[in-house]
């Protein structure tokens, strides 16, 4: 699986090549991995038994232990990492979390980002199909969504952070199953160096 475009752009187009990462509900990995070739250090969490096998055999076989740490946990366990980010990546995971707790753990994010520090997220809105739950979902990942952004939601999460990117559409989707549409909201902040402002 290939990481997320905008991410990618963000990192490359900044030439960001080194530093501590975190991956909050990392799934397969594919955030993770690639920033570990970048030259990050990242910390992966996901509380998928299965998720957190896969990256680390995964890691293992691109020779990027032990840049790569892997760590079957809750999500909301990163509250108790005495750590701060220069990258946080949180991909579709506040939207697996009741709205509140999705919305605390957004401050926790925020709390772990380095001056300067960047943070990308992403949700499924209520332009998804998922959200009437009104016919058959050809995505498995929708079906276990239970907090669809409505329009700006997101962006009201990142208060207090520099709002590089964001973007709110409904796209097509052809990376698994048959063609279908999601409606996503993406972002990248940035912690602004308060020394520097």
């Amino acid at each position: 699986p290939r990481p997320t475009a905008m991410l990618v752009d963000h990192i490359i187009s900044n030439n960001l090549k080194s530093g501590c990462a975190l991956d909050v509900g990392c799934g397969d990995g594919r955030n993770t991995l690639w920033l570990a070739q970048q030259g990050f250090s990242v910390l992966a969490i996901d509380n998928s038994p299965i998720a957190v096998a896969k990256l680390g055999s995964r890691a293992q076989l691109m020779d990027l232990l032990p840049r790569v740490v892997v760590r079957l946990q809750p999500v909301a366990a990163i509250a108790e990492i005495d750590s701060l980010f220069d990258v946080i990546v949180a991909s579709t995971i506040l939207c697996h979390l009741q709205a509140d707790d999705a919305a605390e753990l957004a401050e926790v994010l925020k709390a772990h980002l380095a001056p300067d520090g960047t943070l990308y997220v992403s949700v499924f809105t209520q332009e998804d199909p998922s959200y009437l739950r009104a016919e058959p979902s050809l995505s498995e990942t929708a079906d276990a969504v239970i907090n669809h952004f409505p329009p700006d939601k997101l962006r009201a999460c990142l208060a207090g952070l520099e709002l590089v990117r964001y973007s709110e559409q409904v796209e097509m989707d052809t990376s698994h199953g048959p063609p279908h549409t999601h409606g996503i909201a993406r972002a990248i902040a940035r912690r602004k160096d308060k020394s520097t402002s």
